[in-house]
């Protein structure tokens, strides 16, 4: 066993001297002999010429090297090499946990609906006293929570790290943002990718500003059957509104993130000219090049021009007037909106009801009901704040005048014949217009519950007994 392991030990030897007898022939600095470049022949002398080969410089490298060798075999040591390439997997698991704790910022921000930005963009709080003289931007606040929470490494990194390479500047937020974006993006079409067959939802609108973006949404059935709806992106409408340039804008962004058209079988739209348009609009141009990409018409908006249609009788297009002015006589004005608190709480108004009047909805009828419900509950108080301010006492001649003519035009039978009834009509269709926004509604199930509403409704006209008028005057209807 022990001739085996010096056996071994030479053998690595030589190994080492072979090595260096390499470099030699390199560099040109060591003369090489007998044991290296020519075998031992002549044992007769081979004392003598072991001897002189242990003080040959080729001998003691190869020796120096082996020992080191079987020392960090049998230490567990890494050779120069290995430590260098551990070395810079430690500083990558580094740089990757401080983008972690960044990009976490950035996400929590997106989902939250918080900007990242604040009005102290030019201070940047690197320590701890300068974080608390100016209100820093939100995503900065948070890196600071996030190393008050025992974020070691995020700390040492803003400590040591050169301003330059600090990774929280509006530039890196941003590449952050359309990196996170990307790989959102890359999950959605895959996902559509696999259920191969979708549809389009999309709609135009003006940003901040003032520019026209098409919000793309794309349903699908996903592999456990159920429908989906996710949001891709905002398209930029450089090329303006009309049919054909948003036709274009859709086709060319499902081309952009490899989605076949081919698959295409819905698109939901407004009912616009420029959208839904027989012959010129978007849904029309794309059917005629994908005839399978049939286009519906969102229902909860065809129930919404169907109540403003109804709803174009004079008493409560009235109504509805005298509510917005209401509205903004006491919103435009802290004095008139306190004077209108302290009543409210002179009638004991239950804590759980809304103690503010409510705006009402300028585009979508049925979402004024929040606002006729609101009305409705705090109307004895409105009333007695108006017959406060027309006095005249401690108020300005022209908001006493105002509150005299809103006073009278709300104690109108008129006025509250039209809130109530309103109120009424439009209690039978919110719950139809919550559920054909609704993910997982089909058309079978959208027209039995329109036609529940429509006969709950015609129900309604033919045996209304007087509850209506019973709930506009209850003291003279129980006389």
């Amino acid at each position: 066993m022990k001739k085996r392991e010096q056996s071994s030990l030479l053998s690595l030897s030589f190994g080492f001297v072979k090595r260096t007898e390499d470099e030699a022939e390199t560099t040109g600095r060591l003369s090489l002999g007998q044991l290296v470049t020519t075998p031992m022949t002549c044992f007769t002398r081979a004392k003598q010429t072991l001897q002189e080969n242990n003080v040959q410089a080729t001998h003691r490298v190869a020796m120096e090297d082996s020992a080191a060798y079987i020392g960090q075999m049998e230490d567990g040591h890494s050779s120069v090499e290995q430590q260098l390439q551990t070395q810079a997997f430690d500083v990558i698991q580094r740089n990757r946990a401080i983008l972690r704790s960044i990009l976490k910022a950035v996400i929590f921000c997106g989902r939250q609906n918080i900007a990242l930005r604040g009005h102290c963009e030019s201070k940047l709080a690197t320590d701890e006293e300068s974080k608390h003289v100016c209100n820093s931007r939100n995503f900065q606040a948070l890196l600071w929570f996030g190393m008050d929470a025992g974020d070691q490494i995020l700390r040492e990194h803003l400590a040591t790290a050169p301003r330059n390479a600090q990774y929280h500047s509006p530039t890196i937020q941003n590449d952050l943002i359309a990196a996170t974006s990307q790989w959102i993006q890359k999950k959605i079409v895959q996902e559509v990718k696999e259920a191969k067959f979708f549809a389009v939802c999309a709609d135009e609108a003006a940003d901040a500003a003032n520019k026209e973006q098409l919000a793309l949404i794309i349903p699908f059935v996903d592999k456990s059957g159920l429908v989906q709806e996710h949001f891709l992106e905002f398209l930029h409408c450089a090329s303006g509104v009309s049919g054909e340039a948003i036709a274009q804008n859709i086709l060319c962004a499902l081309e952009k993130h490899s989605l076949d058209v081919n698959n295409l079988r819905g698109q939901g739209y407004h009912g616009a000219g420029k959208m839904a348009g027989k012959y010129q609009g978007a849904a029309a141009r794309i059917q005629r090049i994908h005839p399978k990409a049939i286009y519906v018409h969102c229902a909860a908006h065809i129930l919404n021009l169907c109540i403003v249609a109804a709803c174009k009788v004079q008493g409560i297009r009235n109504m509805q007037g005298t509510l917005d002015q209401i509205y903004l006589f006491f919103s435009l004005s802290p004095k008139r909106e306190q004077e209108l608190q302290v009543h409210i709480k002179e009638l004991h108004v239950d804590q759980g009801r809304r103690t503010k009047l409510v705006n009402t909805c300028k585009t979508r009828w049925v979402a004024r009901m929040e606002s006729f419900q609101v009305f409705m509950e705090l109307l004895p108080s409105v009333v007695t704040t108006l017959e406060v301010v027309s006095t005249g006492q401690g108020w300005n001649a022209e908001p006493s005048s105002k509150a005299a003519t809103l006073l009278t035009s709300i104690t109108q039978f008129e006025f509250v014949m039209a809130l109530v009834v309103a109120h009424a009509c439009f209690d039978f269709v919110k719950g139809l217009t919550v559920s054909l926004q609704g993910r997982s509604q089909d058309i079978c199930s959208t027209y039995v519950e329109v036609d529940s509403v429509k006969t709950a409704l015609y129900e309604k006209k033919l045996t209304d007994d007087g509850s209506v008028a019973r709930s506009v005057c209850p003291n003279e209807s129980r006389a």
